[in-house]
Formats: structure tokens, sequence, C-alpha cells
């Protein structure tokens, strides 16, 4: 005999773009942008309901001023610091939630720096050095060839040799020549346009909860990362896809997908259990997995350390197996 344990399971999904979800009934927010003027934010996504939602900014409860099952307009707070905040925002009628991160008064990258500035003028040139010391004279060069042989001339009176003058030093190095003047400064360059406002979405969740059958000890069972009644059973949940199953839900956009979070009980129905939740790529088991120990009464686990990524496309599924065929939810 089997009884049913309740299972509570979050996708945390880190990415700069939309989240889908599959039911209107639990709010989904897609997007959530603030006015020019900073003075209003609107939300898009689906599930708000007819009747007027709940929203808040962080600790701030806004004013709705519009608002339609895909779409809210409310009010911010006159001198809201720029920042990251959590928006809360509930449905009116059947009082569901969903949390989302929305940037208020981001300020865009700046633009282009202008081009540099001309520069300055040169300044006067300075009173010339004292004269080096004169350098060491060079080696004599090579001895030119002989010239043509002259007429011989009448032979003179031999005159008395006289002595040999000596070498006279080098003369100093003259003074180097004043620098030329410096030209004209060209005009500074245009300042670059200024970069647009920041803004988009940060994270989301997925959240799902069913009950096991109360049969199958060691099979798999699967669910969509978006089931959200603890009255489900998927006891014929036993594939990912197939003519008569679609046990998955598709990413609209690329993400990483950064963490599992898994509560279990089995309180009505007390005996050792061990349930195991692991979650699939396109079909295929990842390293994302983490397992809960029960025996009547209620335990959790996470798994934040095995994560990966999604391109727009892949699908998400959820797999559920149990050490026993003792009933629990989650």
């Amino acid at each position: 005999m089997f009884s049913r344990k309740a299972f509570l399971i979050f996708l945390l999904l880190a990415f700069p773009a939309i989240l889908m979800a599959q039911e209107s009934i639990i709010p989904v927010v897609y997007d959530a942008r603030e006015n020019a003027q900073g003075t209003q934010i609107t939300i898009n996504g689906t599930g708000f309901g007819t009747r007027e939602p709940r929203v808040s900014l962080g600790t701030a409860q806004l004013t709705v001023t519009a608002h339609s099952d895909t779409s809210i307009t409310a009010n911010i707070p006159a001198a809201t610091p720029a920042g990251a905040y959590l928006l809360d925002v509930q449905n009116g009628e059947t009082r569901l939630f969903t949390l989302f991160t929305a940037t208020i008064g981001q300020i865009g990258p700046a633009g282009p720096a202008g081009a540099p500035g001309a520069p300055g003028p040169a300044g006067a040139p300075g009173l010339p050095g004292p004269a080096g010391a004169p350098g060491p004279a060079g080696a004599p060069g090579p001895v030119g060839p002989a010239g043509a042989v002259g007429p011989a001339g009448p032979a003179g009176a031999v005159g008395q040799s006289g002595p040999a003058g000596s070498t006279g030093p080098a003369g100093a190095v003259g003074p180097a020549g004043p620098s030329g003047p410096t030209g004209p400064a060209g005009p500074a360059g245009p300042t670059g346009p200024a970069g647009p406002a920041g803004g988009g979405v940060s994270a989301a969740t997925y959240t799902a909860s069913f009950t096991n059958p109360g049969s199958g000890g060691g099979t798999t069972f699967y669910a969509s990362p978006t089931i959200t009644s603890y009255g489900t059973d998927i006891a014929n949940n036993t594939a990912i896809a197939s003519s008569s199953q679609a046990n998955f839900l598709t990413s609209p956009v690329a993400c990483t997908v950064a963490a599992l979070n898994v509560g279990v009980n089995n309180y009505s129905s007390p005996a050792a259990d061990t349930t195991t939740i692991k979650v699939y790529k396109n079909t295929v088991a990842t390293t994302m997995t983490c397992s809960v120990n029960t025996d009547g009464n209620g335990g959790g686990c996470t798994d934040s350390t095995h994560t990966f990524t999604v391109v727009q496309g892949d699908s998400l599924p959820s797999g559920l197996r149990k050490r026993t065929v003792i009933p629990s939810t989650w």
C-alpha cells in the first residue's frame, strides 16, 4: 500500500531576457521597465488576473494605476535610489505570486572620449651649456697618391734645415642653435553622445509541486519544472516525451541553470525512504541532482554546484526516483 509525498522543486535560471510559463494561473513576469521620468514601472507577463494585483518593489508596496491579465502599470515612490530590486507580483484572485529582479534608474555606459586637445606652447629655450672638453686628435688619414713628376728646376743652394713645429690642439665645439617656434594649437574635438539607460531581466525561478505515485520503487518518473498542484499524480509519467506525454519545459532563451532546491515530506505514511531528483536537458540526465531521506517527516536538499547552460529551444524535464514504494509529496 502506498501513501503520498509532497515535493517542492525550485530551478533558479540566470539569464538576461524573457522567461515563459506554460500556465496562466501562476503569475509569470517577462520583463519590467520604468518610464523615462523614473516615476512609473510597466510589468509585462501573464497570469496577473482580472482583479487588481498586489505589487511590491523591495520593501515598498506600489500603487497600481492600470492592470490586465498580461500587463501592470504602477507608480514608483519618489526618491527611490537606483539599483536592482526584488519585484513581488501577486495575482489578486488566486493570491499566487512570483518574484522577479528589476533594475531601477540604472545609468547607461559613458559615451566615447573626445579627441585630445592640442599641446600647449613650448617654453623659452634655456641658456647654452658650457663648452665640452676637446676630444682627442683623430688618427692621420691615408697618404694620397703621388702626383706627376714636374720638370726638373735648376738646382738651388742647399739651405739649413729648421726644427719641426709641434701640432696645435683641436678647437672647441660651438653651442647648439635655439629651437624653432611651436605651431598654433588645433581646435578641441566634440564630446560624444551619452549612452542609453540600462535595464532588463537578471534572474527568474521555475516552481513545481506534485505527488509521487504509490508504486514503482526504483522507477524514474518525469515532470515539467512548472507543475504547480500538490494533488498532481505522475504515476503515468514514465517518458519525457512521446505521442501522449510532454513532461518538459522548452527554454525560450539561452540561460544558465544555477540551482536545484527540493523539499520532500511523507508525514502521512511514516517509513524510511530516499527520494532522488535529477534535472535533464534534451532527454539526457545532467549532473545537477540531490537526494532527500524521510521517515514520517520532511526534508530538503540543494545542488548549486553542478550548473549548466541551455540554448533557446532546449527542453528541461525533472526526473523523480524513489528507493522504496512509500508514497510522498514534493
